[in-house]
């Protein structure tokens, strides 16, 4: 369903209830999953209506929902610069937590980046 209105693009609760055919407890619990494993974000928007301001919940794919996105979709749902930047995201995400464990574990930095360069120069 998300890929094929883009990546990028924010998916609202009430909208997804309204197309996906499950129930709005099902639709709900499955959000609520995918947040707290990382896949989705979760945001409140204030939107007026008349006179009336109301809250939205609102859903977006975080680096990671991006990057099962990726491995999911066929060639043609995403854009080569849509893959490229998710590739980059997912990346850079993979370095932090690298760099994170390799203090944790007292690993020498240069040690890594050493291998970082071999690795990239090969091919």
């Amino acid at each position: 369903f998300s890929l094929s209105q883009g990546i990028s693009k924010k998916l609202y609760q009430k909208e997804l209830i309204e197309k996906l055919a499950y129930s709005n407890k099902t639709v709900i619990e499955n959000l609520k999953t995918l947040t707290k494993l990382g896949i989705l974000k979760e945001d409140m928007e204030k939107l007026r209506k008349g006179n009336r301001t109301i809250w939205v919940k609102a859903y977006q794919l975080s680096d990671t929902g991006r990057w099962f996105a990726l491995l999911l979709a066929k060639e043609k749902d995403l854009s080569k610069e849509e893959e490229a930047d998710i590739l980059k995201r997912i990346f850079r995400t993979y370095i932090k937590w690298v760099r994170d464990l390799s203090e944790k574990l007292q690993v020498d930095k240069k040690a890594l980046k050493e291998i970082f360069v071999e690795e990239m120069a090969e091919g």
